[in-house]
């Protein structure tokens, strides 16, 4: 004769654990409730995820902002260093053709 708990232990039922169908009760291993249920998401958190994300940007875009202000005189210095060298060598290399032409004997194509 079965009793109450034979009962419980064997029901099918979703909103109960599920018995993997032995016959004994003290053989049953009961499995938690596989049913998954998805809650719906509120307006306000849905709205508070979407600020945090904007903050989140906001915040990134500083500090890549203040980053690049503090880094571009360093950039502009470095290119000014530059064109400056490269003056002074077009300079250097103008004047060598200059000097070598005036030691160089003349050819003259007759």
């Amino acid at each position: 004769m079965k009793t109450d708990k034979d009962n419980i232990n064997t029901r099918k039922d979703i909103s109960s654990p599920k018995s993997l169908g032995f016959k004994s009760s003290r053989h049953s291993i009961l499995l938690p409730h596989t049913h998954v249920m998805f809650s719906r998401v509120s307006y306000a958190a849905f709205a508070t995820l979407f600020l945090g994300i904007s903050l989140a940007l906001m915040l990134v875009g500083s500090v890549t902002f203040i980053i690049g202000f503090v880094i571009m005189p360093w950039v502009i210095g470095l290119l000014a260093v530059f064109h400056f060298v490269a003056v002074v060598s077009t300079f250097s290399e103008l004047w060598r053709s200059f000097i070598a032409s005036k030691d160089a004997p003349s050819q003259r194509f007759s």
